[in-house]
């Protein structure tokens, strides 16, 4: 009985030794993903504007506001984890549903290609500077879109529309995405006129 046992044992090793040295295919794992390069060259600046300084709460008219539709509500942000000199102003209409805020940023230490391999990215130009279109993080791509301008090295003018507590009639990321450019463009030109 004790070789009879010790014979199944060896059989059982010798024959998950075979198993193991199998020249059957080993499903590869998972690769960790990486970082999609952009599906166009980023186009160039025409020149470079300086942003160090610019409070984005004077970069936003009251016509801008009454074009996008947004409220009048402003509230100006604390810079952020991410970007740490990075500024903030928002308005909005708390009282309406659903609300619809526009947010800009001046962010003088980070560059906007820095979220050239975002999902959904697209290069894009405002006011002529290279942009990246993408979604803003945490909202459904149908209620918001996010859409930051290259002014200079390192630095950018971001201008973001979200609407929270519901859609806009006829919602998509492409129609937040036009109502974004149009912010983008106005504060651009309001960047432009002050810096010359």
């Amino acid at each position: 009985m004790r070789i009879r046992l010790t014979t199944i044992a060896a059989l059982t090793l010798l024959l998950s030794g075979i198993t193991a040295c199998s020249t059957e295919p080993v499903p590869p794992s998972p690769t960790p993903s990486v970082a999609r390069p952009p599906s166009v060259a980023f186009p160039s600046r025409p020149r470079e504007v300086r942003v160090d300084g610019i409070d984005p709460c004077t970069l936003v008219t009251s016509g801008l506001l009454a074009e996008l539709g947004v409220g009048t509500e402003q509230r100006r942000r604390k810079p952020n984890t991410v970007q740490t000199s990075a500024s903030s102003c928002e308005w909005s209409d708390t009282s309406a549903r659903p609300i619809l805020t526009l947010e800009v940023w001046v962010v003088p230490d980070r560059p906007v290609t820095d979220y050239i391999a975002e999902e959904g990215a697209e290069v894009t130009t405002v006011a002529g500077f290279p942009a990246l279109d993408s979604e803003s993080g945490g909202f459904d791509p149908d209620e918001a879109c996010m859409v930051r301008v290259d002014v200079a090295a390192g630095q950018g003018i971001w201008a973001g529309l979200t609407s929270e507590y519901g859609k806009l009639p006829g919602a998509s990321h492409e129609l937040m995405c036009r109502k974004a450019h149009v912010a983008a463009e106005g504060v651009m030109r309001a960047l432009l006129a002050r810096t010359g």
